[in-house]
């Protein structure tokens, strides 16, 4: 009875795992705001000196710089993560309007790259 009853959960959370990856978008989240098309997907998790040390960058970037921020803790979304097979963190994956990734870093992330990433920094700028 009680091994019945563990495979009808297991069941069921199969059925939930299944319904919600179809009913989620393409690009999770919001849309971002009209204009922009960036989308910064930043995969993060506890406990990580890296991911500490890139937040507030990743913050005052996004107040900065009108795009859709999507803040995903790894440990607590793994699917999410295995979606955009993110294998460690801190992991920054930046999209374009049609959904193209336009830049990915993982580990130590350097602001200059990225800002150079939303066209920013280009080498228009640096004469």
């Amino acid at each position: 009875m009680v091994l019945e009853r563990a495979v009808w959960v297991c069941l069921f959370i199969a059925v939930l795992v299944v319904v919600r990856r179809l009913l989620t978008p393409a690009l999770p989240g919001d849309a971002p705001p009209a204009g922009t098309g960036h989308t910064l997907f930043y995969f993060w998790g506890p406990g990580c000196a890296a991911c500490a040390a890139a937040k507030p960058m990743i913050l005052a970037l996004s107040r900065d710089v009108p795009l859709c921020l999507r803040s995903i803790d790894a440990s607590q979304d793994p699917a999410e993560a295995r979606k955009w097979d993110v294998l460690t963190v801190p992991t920054v994956i930046l999209l374009n309007e049609a959904g193209e990734i336009t830049y990915r870093s993982s580990g130590a992330l350097s602001p200059q790259r990225l800002r150079v990433a939303l066209g920013l920094n280009g080498p228009e700028s640096s004469s």
